[in-house]
């Protein structure tokens, strides 16, 4: 009697550690479960961002070289006039030709950048003599995540101090119709909120140096 009694003790301790490991391993699979959903979430989260930033890259690289292959053409509007240079900026908006023409090596392109409610527009057209905005073939336009406005600066020579200066507007004040330089350099000041423009530093800045020298007229 002693021997069976030793026996159903020894099997009623088993129990208790099998069920006692099972509740252990179930609460560890909750934690590995809990802690595999927030490795996903962060990883999906972080995935985001990188993707945000290389189009953040990719955007900025190709407006800093569209801006670089800035051309100074001319052309001669609708209704008569002289010659007038295809470039037209203010501190919210640029319109200008540009040697890049992405799938189109060597063709020229009219660039429009400016700024929206909320947001930055960027798209461009195929160039084509007697240039007028309303009926040029715009293409899809393009947009910045995670950025609301832009402020745009213009370099130019003054020749009395012998420096350059940024101007707000090109071409500059007073210039006439038969102005036909480009600026130095153009200076894109990119915010986060459209609001504070005025009142809050840029969240970083893109400067591109303009090379082009000859002018081009449209036949």
């Amino acid at each position: 009697m002693t021997r069976t009694l030793s026996v159903s003790r020894s099997a009623g301790f088993t129990l208790l550690e099998l069920l006692l490991a099972l509740s252990i391993s179930a609460l560890l699979f909750s934690v590995l479960a809990l802690a595999s959903n927030t490795i996903s979430s962060e990883w999906d989260s972080q995935n985001e961002i990188l993707q945000d930033d290389v189009e953040q890259a990719l955007y900025l690289l190709r407006l800093e070289r569209s801006l670089q292959g800035m051309f100074p053409y001319t052309y001669r509007p609708q209704g008569g006039g002289g010659d007038l240079l295809l470039v037209d900026g203010s501190e919210d908006s640029l319109i200008w030709v540009s040697t890049l023409s992405p799938g189109k090596p060597g063709a020229l392109n009219v660039w429009r950048l400016r700024n929206g409610e909320e947001e930055i527009l960027l798209d461009r057209a195929p160039l084509a003599a007697g240039f007028k905005e309303d009926t040029m073939e715009w293409g899809d336009v393009e947009r910045i995540s995670g950025l609301a406005a832009i402020r745009i600066g213009y370099a130019a020579y003054n020749e009395a101090d012998k420096k350059l200066e940024w101007i707000e507007e090109w071409p500059p004040e007073g210039a006439g119709e038969a102005f036909s330089e480009l600026p130095k350099a153009v200076r894109v000041s990119f915010y986060r909120q459209r609001r504070v423009v005025q009142r809050r530093d840029a969240e970083f800045e893109l400067m591109a140096i303009i090379k082009a020298e000859n002018v081009e007229t449209a036949n």
